[in-house]
Parts: C-alpha cells; sequence; structure tokens
C-alpha cells in the first residue's frame, strides 16, 4: 500500500497547501484517506489513460491513480467542508508479524 500512498500523497503535496493522511486498520481491512485544502479536484472523474497505446503517445498523467483504483477493493472521492477527500479500501490485508529482537 506505500507506493500507492507515496503516489497519492506526492501528486497531492504539488497541488495543494495543507493534506491529512489518515490510515486506519479493522478486521476487514485497511482504509486510507487523503484530504486535503485544495481546489475541489476529483481524480476518479477523468478518463483512464490507454495503457494500450505506446508511451510515446499517451498524454502525461493518470497512470497513479489507475494504479491506485487496480489495486484497491474500493475507492471512492467527495468534496466536504471545502476539503477534498480520496478514500481508499483494500479488504483483508495480512496483518504485519511482530518480531522479537534479542
Amino acid at each position: 500500500m506505500c507506493a500507492r500512498k507515496d503516489d497519492c500523497l506526492r501528486t497531492k503535496l504539488l497541488l495543494v497547501h495543507k493534506n491529512d493522511i489518515t490510515c486506519t486498520e479493522d478486521p476487514s481491512g485497511v482504509r486510507l484517506v487523503f484530504a486535503d485544502d485544495g481546489a475541489p479536484y476529483d481524480p476518479l472523474a477523468h478518463a483512464d489513460p490507454d495503457t494500450k497505446l505506446p508511451v510515446a503517445e499517451r498524454p502525461i498523467g493518470g497512470l497513479g491513480i489507475l494504479m491506485v483504483k487496480n489495486m484497491a477493493d474500493s475507492i471512492s472521492y467527495e468534496r466536504t467542508r471545502n476539503r477534498n477527500f480520496l478514500t481508499v479500501f483494500k479488504n483483508g490485508m495480512p496483518k504485519i508479524a511482530k518480531i522479537d529482537t534479542p
């Protein structure tokens, strides 16, 4: 999940001033919420890039959110209280085992 979180964060940091990332875990999975106070922007409202085109023929942009969409079990956007909220959920993420060190 970190690669996608980093990609979303990198994109958000380039566009806005105040960012919040919340990560919660429950028995059903992991939920990441990316919030910012930038201009309204719904990354889900744009068409996915055509990945069948040769790289040289593709317009720039859209691959990061496409990767997130393909790896997440659900993703949603909401504009509330003058803030953007992008919520990404992944079902059944395995817990990280704790390792005791000597």
